[in-house]
């Protein structure tokens, strides 16, 4: 089963991205209901080691933490393949990460190397859609907002279909002090 873990996004943060989107006059624009903060892809897994998985998870105490959001960027460098919006490092947000990635490892799940880089994917460019980035970039510079209290994540399915994907929560996970 394709899966990931991440935080959802509130409605009203949702909507500002929205928004945000539709300054973008290029790509294909990633659906409202699926914009979310990526904390790890696991790739495809047996169930098995997502049921370990997730009983792995449930121990978890880690705490509930504000979210910013602050600037856009891109990846891809002079090809741009993803445009997304900048979260706000926190000491918080990277240790919930680094307690996922050990209860990953516990069960034997192996995820990519890649540096921790917190965003939401707004849109997925293809080659011919660089020419809009930039201008887009540059009206929305001052782009920050504040997306509010963070209480949980998600182990979510993500099924591809060619219209783009599907996602479906398999089991959300209480952060504490909420």
């Amino acid at each position: 089963m394709r899966s990931f873990l991440a935080i959802a996004l509130s409605p009203q943060t949702r909507s500002v991205l929205t928004g945000l989107q539709r300054n973008l006059q290029a790509g294909r624009l990633v659906d409202p209901d699926n914009l979310h903060i990526t904390l790890a892809f696991l790739d495809d897994q047996p169930e098995a080691a997502l049921e370990a998985l997730h009983d792995e998870l449930s121990l978890l105490t880690s705490p509930a933490f504000e979210l910013s959001l602050r600037g856009l960027g891109c990846f891809g460098g002079q090809n741009p393949r993803i445009v997304h919006a900048e979260v706000e490092p926190s000491e918080a947000l990277t240790a919930l990460h680094r307690d996922i990635v050990k209860a990953t490892r516990r069960v034997g799940i192996v995820l990519q190397r890649r540096k921790f880089h917190p965003h939401v994917t707004l849109a997925r460019l293809a080659p011919h859609d660089a020419g809009a980035v930039g201008p887009f970039l540059s009206g929305e510079a001052g782009f920050s907002y504040q997306a509010g209290l963070v209480t949980c994540f998600a182990l979510y399915e993500s099924v591809l279909r060619p219209d783009g994907p599907i996602y479906h929560m398999l089991a959300d996970y209480e952060l504490s002090g909420t």
